[in-house]
């Protein structure tokens, strides 16, 4: 018996070491609403949906404005650099200071959550962070 069990142990670690090593998906977006701020020529509003397919995760980033967002399906996950998750659902609204690193993750099947932010004109809404 032990013949068996080793190499189906083997194969089972190969291929967890293989799935391990495969990028996880990303959420897709899609852009709602781009708009000036009426008296601020320098600032734009800016509203989106993101799906997030199954295991989908949005590795960690920053945003030049303040974050605001509900979840409308399903469960949704948000850490700051160092901190703990904490998780929103369905009809949940959170919030994401400027500059603050963070990262997102959808922890159910699937997930769509709506974001907004109100950024300096021609900066990028989206800024990946890279650990110095």
């Amino acid at each position: 018996m032990r013949l068996w069990n080793l190499p189906a142990l083997s194969l089972l670690l190969v291929c967890s070491a293989s799935h391990a090593q495969q990028p996880r998906p990303m959420p897709t977006f899609k852009l709602i609403m781009e708009a000036p701020i009426t008296g601020q020529l320098d600032k734009v509003f800016y509203l989106f949906i993101l799906e997030w397919p199954p295991d989908s995760v949005n590795p960690l980033h920053t945003h030049p404005g303040d974050e605001y967002g509900v979840v409308i399906k399903g469960a949704y996950a948000v850490r700051q650099i160092d901190g703990q998750w904490k998780t929103y659902v369905a009809g949940e609204g959170f919030r994401v200071p400027a500059g603050v690193v963070h990262e997102e993750k959808n922890t159910t099947f699937n997930t769509t959550t709506v974001h907004a932010l109100v950024v300096e004109k021609d900066k990028k809404l989206l800024q990946p962070y890279t650990k110095p």
